[in-house]
């Protein structure tokens, strides 16, 4: 028994789980991005209703979106708050990173599990439920 559980771990460590791990990540990564691709390629057909192969390609959808004025002022409000969101992340995560990664001082794990708690409590927060009823 303890010759098999030897065996099992030398071929675990030897990297044999490392091919198996790519693929994953690989099949994961097509699986995210095949639709939005997809949306994209499709969001350029001149066709109103999609059909293959595509009578040709525009970029009149585009225009039309950005003659909308309430497109245009949600988008731009959509990239202010990313911007803001970005820069509020970076100012507090780097600083908040390194002190946690490099520093040991008391209410270390405290102050770790307050900054990862975004992580966990979207899904019972009260907005997800809100928007989810």
């Amino acid at each position: 028994m303890a010759a098999s559980r030897s065996s099992i771990s030398r071929a675990m460590t030897a990297g044999s789980f490392r091919p198996v791990m790519i693929g994953g990540c690989i099949a994961a990564f097509v699986m995210v991005l095949a639709p939005l691709a997809a949306i994209v390629w499709v969001s350029f057909f001149e066709n109103k209703i999609i059909s293959f192969p595509p009578t040709g390609y525009t970029l009149d959808w585009y225009r039309a979106a950005a003659a909308m004025p309430q497109f245009r002022d949600g988008f731009v409000t959509s990239l202010e708050l990313g911007v803001v969101a970005t820069a509020v992340s970076m100012l507090v995560g780097v600083p908040a990173a390194l002190v946690l990664a490099r520093g040991r001082f008391p209410g270390r794990e405290a102050i770790q599990s307050l900054l990862l708690a975004p992580l966990i409590v979207p899904a019972s927060s009260p907005a997800r439920r809100s928007t989810c009823s």
